[in-house]
């Protein structure tokens, strides 16, 4: 009973594998355009990550910096949450127990920012240049396929992806997508 559990996660580890494969050398437009609300989509991820670290038993602390913010864009939501929680899960595994996850939206002119920083050991100089290419990965067990996805979907979407990063001081990935109009509305109460 215990060998079958092991092949079928096996299984469906390869499975995932061969999906985020096809997934980055996807020639395809993004299907599902719908609209969505940036500061919603964020906040789901989020939740989902806080979820994650809760059964991991991880002590990671996650901020939000931003405020109530309603941003419009356009995009394939599912994939987009993807893009972020790929980031979102490198910024966890670069941190130690007690590190510290903050994350905020900035609408930026016609675009809207979000930056992802953690406290995490950072990335070397040699290493970022190339942390968007499929395979490249620092970790023992990594594939090196998460980042090269996000980039590919938040290209697709219109956007932009950066990192900047400072050795054993931490990393802060900065997302930039299109807004569907410039009109933001801002709540003056915090959203934590």
């Amino acid at each position: 009973l215990f060998r079958s559990k092991i092949v079928i996660d096996e299984i469906g580890r390869i499975d995932g594998l061969i999906k985020d494969l096809l997934s980055v050398s996807s020639k395809e437009a993004v299907p599902g355009i719908n609209e969505l609300d940036i500061t919603v989509l964020i906040d789901e991820t989020l939740e989902h990550t806080k979820g994650k670290l809760e059964l991991e038993r991880r002590k990671i602390n996650v901020e939000k910096i931003y405020k109530n913010v309603k941003i419009n864009a356009l995009g394939d939501s599912k994939k987009l949450k993807q893009a972020f929680i790929n980031v979102i899960s490198n910024g966890c595994q670069a941190m130690e127990e007690n590190g510290i996850l903050t994350v905020n939206i900035v609408p930026n002119g016609q675009n809207v920012d979000v930056t992802i920083t953690d406290t995490g050991k950072g990335i070397s100089f040699q290493d970022i240049a190339r942390i968007f290419e499929p395979f490249f990965t620092t970790k023992a067990m990594g594939v090196g396929l998460g980042l090269a996805i996000s980039k590919k979907i938040i290209e697709d979407h219109g956007g932009s992806i950066k990192a900047e990063s400072k050795l054993s001081k931490g990393t802060t990935f900065t997302i930039s997508l299109p807004m569907q109009n410039q009109n933001t509305h801002l709540d003056t109460d915090e959203h934590r």
